[in-house]
């Protein structure tokens, strides 16, 4: 009898594991992946487990708790876990799917802490979240994606650096929900055309009463064109790519009077385009052996881009998060959208006001060198710009945003195998403000930054 009953209890508690026993398995062909990653970051001001993004205004009559302030980080936010499924044939074209999550909580496109982490908090960093989700349909020639993940134009995946916030100076890295079709024109020529969401809507969640310019229902139009050849060598999987890319959309604004009882509309045009480019200049010289071998890559961009392609440049009352104002204004009134930080401009009469995006561009450009297959070294330097009109700056005396950022940054990385890499790395960043915020602090800030590394890839 007693056998009988722990034998009874045996089965009780294994029943919710034989429930559940399918979950880990799926009908296709499908490989986990991901890597654990490991951050320890030391910076001269204040900031989170990501550093990059604009510097605190240095302290003048009256110090900044966040530039007097040095800060010692450890994380482990960006280990990812992902799932590539390979599946049944469909009209000739091989299916697939790939989803990925990491512990960074919704979404580092803001820059710096996942949800807006201003001073003092922590946002939802340390939560699992969408990183990656899309489809694919692959013929010989033709690919198309739906689903989420890298925007479609001027994107050249070549920044090996330690942080999503670390030179962060395009936001066409980016992440969004798009279609994509891509084309081999020929051997080395490839294009791609889609249309994809015009705002991170990870972060803004659709919800119009949040962010108005989500529920304007206009998507973002793209394509871009690339040369890549393996003529001159390559390093890595990587051979000379040379590509251009753009897009052009629309965003809605919605405005109020100070008693928010009048609402007004009004529709920007947006558009943006990048020149990108991979050099192998001392390419490897046997195929797995990048000991020697030397590399250039970088891009230049502009445009009068939506927040989500705009450079970091951040409301100063939160310095992870984007401006998002369109900057061009004649008369103020309250700004509902499309960003949460866009309402810090109110007029009391409530008149209309006249606003226009301003011009952004910038460059970042990288060198890497490898010591030995396994040492290697990574030097990069960026710079982005925003025009704000006279006028705004005048306005935003007590809000303004930051126009302009530069930043340095070199590493030593070691793979000490397939799976195990080390690394360290020193940035140092240059800020410069619209205007004042209070005549007690400077229009310029700059840090400094030094981060340890250790991945481990599965």
């Amino acid at each position: 009898m007693k056998k009988a009953l722990i034998v009874v209890v045996a089965l009780l508690l294994a029943m919710p594991a034989v429930s559940y026993a399918g979950s880990a398995t799926s009908r296709w062909d499908m490989t986990i992946g991901g890597y654990v990653k490991a951050d320890l970051n030391w910076s001269t001001q204040s900031v989170g487990p990501d550093s990059g993004g604009p510097a605190t205004r240095d302290s003048a009559n009256v110090q900044q708790p966040r530039r007097e302030t040095n800060s010692l980080s450890w994380a482990g936010g960006q280990t990812t876990l992902n799932f590539a499924i390979k599946g049944p044939d469909a009209m000739g074209a091989k299916t697939s799917a790939f989803v990925e999550g990491w512990f960074h909580g919704r979404s580092i496109q803001t820059g710096g802490l996942a949800g807006g982490g201003s001073l003092g908090t922590a946002g939802d960093y340390g939560l699992f979240a969408l990183n990656h989700a899309f489809m694919q349909l692959i013929w010989p020639k033709t690919t198309l994606i739906i689903g989420q993940t890298w925007q479609g134009w001027g994107f050249a995946p070549f920044m090996n650096l330690f942080s999503p916030g670390d030179a962060h100076l395009n936001k066409g890295f980016t992440k969004v929900p798009q279609i994509r079709l891509t084309q081999a024109l020929t051997k080395e020529f490839t294009a791609q055309i889609g249309a994809q969401a015009g705002m991170d809507t990870t972060t803004y969640n659709n919800v119009g009463t949040v962010a108005p310019g989500l529920t304007s229902g206009y998507p973002h139009f793209f394509a871009d064109f690339s040369y890549a050849t393996e003529a001159c060598g390559k390093i890595g999987p990587q051979g000379l790519k040379v590509g251009v890319g753009g897009f052009f959309g629309k965003d809605k604004y919605t405005f109020s009077n100070a008693a928010v009882t009048v609402l007004s509309h009004k529709e920007l045009d947006t558009y943006g385009a990048e020149f990108y480019t991979f050099i192998p200049i001392i390419p490897e010289k046997k195929m797995g052996d990048k000991a020697g071998s030397l590399a250039f890559a970088g891009a230049y961009f502009a445009g009068k881009m939506s927040p989500q392609y705009s450079p970091w440049f951040a409301n100063p009352n939160n310095q992870w998060a984007d401006s998002g104002q369109p900057a061009y204004i004649r008369g103020t009134a309250s700004l509902l959208g499309p960003t949460a930080n866009d309402g810090s401009i109110v007029n009391a009469t409530g008149a209309a006001p006249e606003i226009a995006k301003p011009m952004i561009n910038g460059f970042w450009a990288q060198g890497t060198f490898y010591l030995t297959n396994q040492w290697w070294i990574n030097v990069f330097y960026g710079a982005a710009y925003i025009d704000y009109s006279s006028t705004f700056r005048n306005l935003s005396t007590g809000s303004a945003p930051a126009m302009r950022n530069q930043e340095a940054v070199a590493a030593i990385l070691y793979d000490m195998n397939p799976a195990v890499r080390f690394g360290i790395q020193w940035s140092k960043d240059w800020t410069g403000y619209a205007n004042h915020a209070t005549a007690n602090v400077s229009s310029k800030g700059t840090y400094d930054s030094v981060r340890f590394g250790a991945w481990y890839f599965f």
